[in-house]
């Protein structure tokens, strides 16, 4: 696997990113509570973040910084990279192109839909690009929101 070095935005350092990633909120619905909130998703972007810009990260690793078991690690690293597109594998042979039907679907070579290689080693370990300024543009949305939130209720609450 070539390792490929990644450029940061200018200002922006791993203790920064660090610290803004805990302020998303990344939920988890269910029937019984739909708003709750997925705190394993964070602690595992945190834990990627810590590394930011060239993030060679080994599974047991980041479960360790996150503070959860391994399965609940890899789910997470799904869920960022295909659902929340948060966390790009630099050499993935795994590409998004649109069907016919407008959809966003993940293809492999010659149309399959393979997986990633796995295993131990030093060629075996995925690098991550850390889509820094959708993390970003999505804490500043949030903040936003819960301003305008807090404004309207300061508001609502004096009359």
């Amino acid at each position: 696997m070539e390792r490929i070095n990644i450029n940061k935005i200018s200002g922006l350092s791993a203790y920064k990113l660090s610290h803004i990633v805990p302020h998303l909120k990344f939920l988890k619905p269910s029937l019984r509570y739909p708003n709750r909130v997925d705190h394993t998703k964070s602690n595992v972007l945190r834990a990627l973040c810590d590394r930011y810009p060239n993030v060679w990260p080994g599974l047991p690793e980041i479960a360790d910084k996150a503070k959860c078991s391994t399965a609940q690690t890899r789910r997470a690293l799904r869920e960022l990279e295909f659902k929340d597109r948060l966390i790009v594998d630099v050499n993935s042979r795994l590409t998004w192109r649109r069907d016919e039907n407008g959809h966003w679907i993940l293809e492999g070579p010659d149309g399959h839909t393979e997986g990633k290689r796995g295993g131990r080693g030093k060629k075996a370990t995925v690098q991550y690009f850390i889509c820094d300024r959708r993390i970003l543009d999505i804490y500043h949305q949030q903040k936003a929101h819960e301003d305008k939130k807090a404004y309207s209720k300061l508001n609502h609450g004096s009359t």
